[in-house]
C-alpha cells in the first residue's frame, strides 16, 4: 500500500480529484487531496501544505498541470519524504524555469490578470473546449462554476530545483495525449529536459479525472504496482 497525496492544478482545487480518491482507495492505497489556499503567500507556503498532507512517512506525489511544478518545489524540500513524483500532464519545469515561460512556448492561455490582488483568472471564450474536451456537459458546467483565481506566483515563481534533490527522486508521467492545455509535443519536451523512469499515455484532454477517471485511477495503480518500465 502506498501513501499518495494528489495536487490540483491552476484556477482548480481539491474538488477535481472526488472521482479517483475512492477508486484508488479501493486498489488498497491511502490517498489524499489537499486544498492549496488561494491566499498562500508563496510556493514555501504550498510545499507545506502538501508535506502537512503527505504526513511524517514517505508519500508518492501526483501534480496535474501547475500541481507538478508544486510537487516538484516539494521534493526539492524534503526529498527523503518522497518515494516518487508522478507528472499527470504536469509541469515539470527545468531549474529556474516557470510555469507562465513553459507555458509560453506552448499553447498561450488568455488571463484577466488583477494586480492588486496578485491574482489571475482564465479570459478565454474556449476554456471549456481546451480544459474539460471529453468531460460531460454536466461535468463542464460544475468544473466551470468552481474555477477560482490563481495566485500570480503559481505561475511565475522559477522553480529551484537541483539535481541532488528533487533530481534523486524517482518521476513517471502520465501523458494526455489530446490536451489543448499542454500540448504532447510540449509534455516530451519536459520528459526530454527531466528524463523519467515510467510513461503512460491516456486518449484524453487535459482533465481525466473527469473525462476518464477510472483510467487515470488505473494508471496510478500500475506505476504503483509494476516497478519496470511499462
Amino acid at each position: 500500500m502506498a501513501k499518495l497525496v494528489l495536487v490540483h492544478g491552476a484556477w482548480h482545487g481539491a474538488w477535481c480529484w472526488t472521482r479517483i480518491l475512492p477508486l484508488l482507495r479501493e486498489a488498497g492505497h491511502e490517498v489524499v487531496a489537499p486544498e492549496l489556499p488561494v491566499g498562500a503567500s508563496g510556493m514555501a507556503e504550498w510545499v507545506d501544505v502538501v508535506l502537512q498532507a503527505a504526513g511524517p512517512g514517505p508519500a508518492v506525489l501526483v501534480g496535474h498541470s501547475r500541481g507538478g511544478a508544486v510537487i516538484s518545489a516539494v521534493a526539492e524540500a524534503a526529498p527523503a519524504r518522497v518515494t516518487r513524483l508522478v507528472y499527470c500532464s504536469g509541469f515539470l519545469l527545468r531549474r529556474r524555469q516557470s510555469v507562465l515561460a513553459a507555458a509560453q512556448e506552448d499553447i498561450l492561455l488568455p488571463l484577466a490578470v488583477d494586480q492588486e490582488k496578485r491574482s489571475c483568472t482564465l479570459a478565454g471564450a474556449d476554456i471549456a473546449e481546451r480544459f474539460y474536451a471529453g468531460c460531460a456537459a454536466a461535468d463542464v458546467a460544475d468544473a466551470l462554476a468552481r474555477l477560482r483565481p490563481e495566485p500570480l506566483f503559481g505561475l511565475t515563481a522559477p522553480l529551484l530545483v537541483t539535481a541532488a534533490r528533487f533530481g534523486a527522486v524517482q518521476r513517471d508521467y502520465i501523458e494526455c495525449a489530446r490536451d489543448a492545455v499542454i500540448s504532447l509535443a510540449a509534455q516530451r519536451r519536459m520528459q526530454a529536459a527531466w528524463p523519467v523512469q515510467n510513461v503512460i499515455t491516456l486518449d484524453t484532454g487535459h482533465s481525466p479525472f473527469l473525462a476518464a477517471p477510472a483510467a487515470l485511477a488505473a494508471a496510478l495503480v500500475k506505476l504503483l504496482d509494476d516497478s519496470k518500465n511499462i
